[in-house]
């Protein structure tokens, strides 16, 4: 006998924007979709929207993060919060500009009934830098896995899984190195590629694989000084013949 799965869709929306809702309720007929729930979004206009999340600034991995932004993304945790109370196998999340294919029915019942585990399956086409490993699949369907980061979150499919575990890395989520750069190190007439890397230079503990794009949450920054920069750009050698004052003539003056 086949196991019954509990599944859900979803639409995120904000109150103020009623002629998006009205748009994707045509598109959810026009696709045949049933039982789709609205999913009222938080809205950063409203003053105590923000009070408690789980922003912090001057941390973070990737986006620079406007209040609209933060208000997105704890819109979209909280309906991950709903599928993980509610004890859904799967849950569907769209947001409420997309544009949904004929075939959008017939995808998502298989998804849903599927036995091959996946904690998400991204089912928009907003990346268009996206780069993709083989193809396999899931129920027939054929899918392909994300080896790159893709800023769209217009829709997806989640496992009961995969959202406890996206709700688990986004305790603490915040700014990116741009951002910090912009905040406390604004007029330095230094590029900003240089300064990124100065900064993961000075602070190894803070950074996965030295990679700038990937911060570690909560962790201290020491802002690099006109010594750090340099051990960066100099080799020790060179370090060496400049402190001993060779042919100091010829060395461009820095910083």
């Amino acid at each position: 006998m086949k196991q019954t799965t509990k599944s859900s869709i979803v639409y995120i929306n904000l109150e103020r924007v009623p002629e998006r809702r009205k748009f994707m309720e045509k598109e959810i007929k026009k696709a045949g979709l049933n039982n789709v729930q609205r999913f009222s979004a938080i809205d950063a206009k409203q003053n105590e929207a923000l009070s408690q999340t789980n922003f912090f600034s001057g941390t973070g991995d990737r986006w620079a993060l406007p209040r609209s932004a933060i208000a997105c993304f704890e819109s979209h945790r909280a309906v991950w919060q709903i599928a993980v109370d509610q004890e859904l196998d799967t849950i569907v999340v769209f947001e409420d500009d997309v544009l949904l294919s004929p075939d959008i029915a017939e995808i998502l019942i298989r998804l849903m009934s599927s036995s091959k585990k996946f904690d998400v399956v991204k089912l928009d086409i907003g990346g268009i830098h996206a780069k993709c490993g083989e193809y396999s699949e899931i129920a027939g369907l054929p899918v392909r896995k994300l080896l790159n980061r893709v800023d769209s979150a217009s829709g997806y499919i989640l496992s009961m899984h995969g959202a406890k575990e996206l709700l688990k890395r986004s305790t603490q989520y915040g700014d990116t190195l741009d951002q910090i750069i912009i905040d406390y190190m604004p007029n330095l007439p230094i590029r900003t590629s240089m300064l990124k890397r100065a900064i993961v230079f000075a602070n190894p503990h803070a950074f996965k694989r030295s990679n700038p794009n990937w911060m570690y949450s909560g962790k201290k920054l020491k802002l690099p000084d006109a010594e750090d920069i340099r051990d960066l750009i100099f080799t020790d050698a060179a370090q060496d013949a400049m402190s001993k004052g060779d042919k100091r003539d010829e060395w461009i003056r820095f910083p």
